[in-house]
C-alpha cells in the first residue's frame, strides 16, 4: 500500500515537473531571453527539497512554487513595429527616461514636456531619434492639451496612438491641517484630474489602434504614509480611476496598467524643492497652529538635514522597463509595484489590521517633513 502511495507523489511531483518544466521552455523559446534558465535552476533545486524533506506536503508546496515562479515569466511581446505612444512629464524622472528608452526601442515618441525650450526638451531633442516629437503640455491647460492632440492627430495621419502614459506629477508632503487648500487642489489637478482629461481627450485615438493606457501612481496610493496627505490621496485617486477604466474598457480592447514605484530619486522628491515649499507653507501658518505645532523644532531638524533621499534608487531603468511590459506585453499586468519597499508597504497597508497598522505607521512616516505637536507640559 505505502508502495502505491510513494508512487503517486512521485508521479504528481513528475506531472508538476513536467508541466512547469513545458510551460517555462514555451516562454523560452519565444522570449529568447537567457534569464529564463534561472527559473529552471528554481525548479530543479525546490523538487528535491520538497520530496526529501517533505514528502507528500511537498507536492502542494512544489505545486504553488511553481505557479508563483511561472507568474513571474515574461509573457510574450508584440513587435514595436510603428507604434506611437504619448507621455506626459518628460522635462524629468521617469517621463524623460521612458521618452529616451521607448524610442531607442523604435517607438515614435510624443514627449509632453511642462517648460517648452527648457533642459528636459532640448535634451531629449538632442539624444533622441528624429521620430520623437516634443510638445508643450501642461496637463492642467486644456487648451494646451487640444493644441497637442491636434498636432499628434495630424503626425499620425489616419492611425491611432496605441500608448497613452499619463506620468506628469507633483509632490505636497505636509500635515493635513498644516497643508492648505491650494495645495491640496493643486496636486489633485496635477496628479489625478491631469490624468483624466488626458484619457478624456486622447481615447479615440487610444480605442482606434486597441491600444495601451498606462497611470503612473506609486505605492503611496495604497499605503498612508502619515505627512504627504495631498499625494497619497491624488495618487490613490489615479488607482481607482485606473481600476474602474480597465473594467470599462475590456469589451472595447483597451489595456490598462498602473505602474507603482516605491524609493527612486527624481526632481519631483529633490529636498530643495520640497524645502522651498515647505517653508512657505509654514511661513503662512497662523498663531494658533504655531502654538500647537512645534514649529522652530521643524525649522531646525530641517536646516541639519543634508538629504532626505537615502534608500531611493537614481536608476530608474526598472521603471522604464516595466512600462515597456505594460506597452508591449501580450498581457500586460494590471499592476506593476516596482521598487525598494514598494511591495511590503503595499502588502502591509492591504493586510495589517488597522489597529496594528496605525502603531507602526509613525515608523515608516515622512518623518523630515511631518510636524509634530508641542508637548503640553
Amino acid at each position: 500500500m505505502m508502495s502505491i502511495f510513494s508512487a503517486l507523489i512521485a508521479c504528481c511531483y513528475s506531472s508538476i515537473t513536467i508541466l512547469f518544466g513545458t510551460a517555462v521552455g514555451w516562454r523560452y523559446l519565444h522570449q529568447k531571453s537567457i534569464q529564463l534558465s534561472w527559473h529552471l535552476w528554481i525548479l530543479v533545486a525546490s523538487l528535491p527539497l520538497c520530496y526529501y524533506l517533505l514528502d507528500s506536503i511537498g507536492v502542494a508546496v512544489f505545486a504553488i512554487v511553481s505557479l508563483v515562479v511561472y507568474g513571474y515569466l515574461p509573457t510574450p511581446s508584440l513587435d514595436v513595429g510603428n507604434k506611437a505612444v504619448l507621455i506626459t512629464g518628460c522635462d524629468s524622472g521617469f517621463g524623460h527616461a521612458t521618452a529616451k528608452h521607448l524610442d531607442s526601442l523604435g517607438f515614435q515618441v510624443f514627449a509632453g514636456c511642462l517648460v517648452k525650450g527648457g533642459k528636459g526638451e532640448q535634451q531629449l531633442i538632442n539624444n533622441c531619434s528624429g521620430q520623437l516629437t516634443t510638445l508643450q503640455l501642461d496637463v492642467t491647460k486644456q487648451e494646451q492639451i487640444d493644441e497637442a492632440f491636434h498636432i499628434i492627430k495630424e503626425k499620425l495621419d489616419g492611425k491611432g496612438l496605441w500608448g497613452l502614459v499619463n506620468n506628469a506629477g507633483i509632490h505636497g508632503i505636509i500635515n493635513v491641517e498644516l497643508q492648505p487648500i491650494h495645495v491640496f487642489q493643486k496636486v489633485w489637478n496635477v496628479n489625478c484630474l491631469g490624468a483624466i482629461r488626458m484619457i478624456k481627450k486622447y481615447l479615440p485615438l487610444i480605442r482606434k489602434s486597441r491600444g495601451r493606457i498606462v497611470n503612473l501612481s506609486s505605492f503611496a496610493g495604497r499605503f498612508p504614509f502619515v505627512g504627504a496627505s495631498a499625494y497619497c490621496i491624488s495618487k490613490a485617486g489615479v488607482e481607482m480611476l485606473s481600476d474602474v477604466l480597465r473594467q470599462e474598457m475590456k469589451d472595447l480592447g483597451v489595456s490598462v496598467s498602473i505602474i507603482e514605484p516605491g524609493a527612486f530619486k527624481t526632481e519631483i522628491s529633490e529636498k530643495s524643492k520640497i524645502d522651498l515649499m515647505y517653508r512657505d507653507i509654514m511661513e503662512d501658518l497662523d498663531d494658533e497652529i504655531k502654538m500647537t505645532y512645534d514649529i522652530e523644532k521643524q525649522r531646525s531638524r530641517m536646516d541639519v538635514t543634508k538629504d532626505a533621499d537615502s534608500g531611493q534608487s537614481t536608476d530608474l531603468s526598472p521603471v522604464t522597463g516595466v512600462i515597456q511590459d505594460a506597452l508591449l506585453s501580450k498581457h500586460p499586468k494590471s499592476r506593476y509595484p516596482i521598487g525598494q519597499r514598494g511591495g511590503t508597504f503595499i502588502w502591509l497597508a492591504n493586510h495589517v489590521p488597522s489597529v496594528i497598522l496605525d502603531r507602526v505607521l509613525p515608523a515608516f512616516s515622512l518623518d523630515l517633513y511631518l510636524v509634530r505637536p508641542r508637548k503640553v507640559q
